[in-house]
């Protein structure tokens, strides 16, 4: 866009669907109590049969409808609700899409708010207003409403990950490929455990990022439901320095500094999380006459962002947990935003 400052950095993008062959072979089909009707299964269980049944088929056996059914739901993900995320609403181009596998390219600054709307949409969990897809969490439907038609998904069942490299233009494209899928294979669906997200940075430098983690927790400390990529864009918005209040990313290498000898084992999180606020307390810049309360609230949001990455994100994992910061903190730099007011 006019005005805007290049960056010499590119996302390649790759997706693959979870468990696919369990979901071709039936293990992950419904259970018998969700296709019957309620009063019907009751019957069932009060003759008895429900164990029996249980028995000879786990669950409801594979018929040619339900294949069907995923051959659309996977039609659907790829030739409908891909091209209009990747390549209308954002600045992408969408190399292959296949049902459940995908390659793509994706500008930079769009890239957290595209592919958290390519994990919601895979499931259904999105909806179309105006042309424009939007998160909708509480769309469990298993169907998305396009022009008047309904679109049969995956369901909310069904998860995705997703493998991005991000690599400067001068890198050779065969390391930039083979960078996204060791995100998807090895960080995304072997380190962090599938329905995640997994990440590698190719910096001109020579120097790597990599971290993978899931696109959702429930924090250990505060209980509260984390969603990574939301969280990692506000994070992002946070420290753009050409708002009036920003937090500089000093902090993150302060953190590192303090902790990094011992990757704070055996500290309580109480600790951890104090030490956080402290040190993003101090990184606050904020116009002279701004009140004390505003940046007080200000770096307790930012501080409760960091204090999420630290409690569920990386797992306790302290190199995850800093790589998940270097993260935002070379987002920034590029210039990604966080433009989407989106759902967990």
């Amino acid at each position: 866009m006019a005005g805007e400052k290049l960056t010499a950095y590119y996302a390649v993008v790759m997706a693959d669907g979870d468990e696919m062959g369990k979901w071709i072979s039936g293990a992950n089909g419904p259970d018998w109590e969700e296709v019957f009707h309620p009063q019907a299964w009751k019957e069932i269980e009060g003759g008895g049969l429900d164990k029996k049944l249980k028995e000879l088929f786990p669950h409801r056996p594979l018929t040619p409808a339900i294949h069907a059914a995923i051959s659309t739901g996977l039609r659907n993900f790829a030739l409908e609700l891909v091209p209009r995320i990747l390549e209308q609403q954002y600045l992408g181009k969408v190399v292959y899409a296949g049902g459940d596998d995908l390659l793509a390219f994706l500008n930079l600054r769009d890239l957290l708010p595209a592919i958290h709307l390519l994990r919601l949409s895979y499931s259904g969990m999105v909806k179309c207003e105006r042309q424009q897809i939007h998160p909708d969490p509480s769309n469990w439907s298993g169907f998305v409403e396009i022009d008047g038609r309904y679109l049969p998904t995956m369901g909310p069942n069904a998860t995705l990950s997703i493998g991005v490299c991000i690599a400067h233009y001068k890198a050779p494209l065969r390391m930039a490929l083979a960078a996204a899928r060791r995100s998807l294979d090895t960080l995304a669906k072997g380190k962090a455990g599938r329905d995640a997200v997994g990440f590698c940075v190719l910096k001109h430098s020579g120097e790597t990022v990599e971290v993978g983690a899931k696109w959702c927790n429930n924090c250990a400390f505060c209980g509260s439901r984390f969603a990574l990529l939301p969280s990692l864009g506000q994070l992002c918005n946070s420290m753009r320095r050409e708002q009036p209040m920003y937090v500089s990313d000093t902090f993150i290498t302060r953190l590192q500094e303090e902790f990094g000898a011992f990757k704070a084992q055996g500290l309580p999180v109480e600790a951890v999380q104090r030490e956080i606020r402290r040190l993003v307390q101090r990184a606050v810049n904020a116009p002279p006459k701004t009140e004390r309360r505003k940046k007080q609230e200000f770096a307790e949001r930012v501080a409760s962002l960091v204090t999420g990455f630290y409690c569920c994100a990386s797992r306790k994992d302290w190199d995850s947990f800093i790589s998940l910061l270097r993260l935002a903190q070379f987002l920034v730099r590029e210039g990604a935003k966080w433009t989407l007011n989106s759902g967990s």
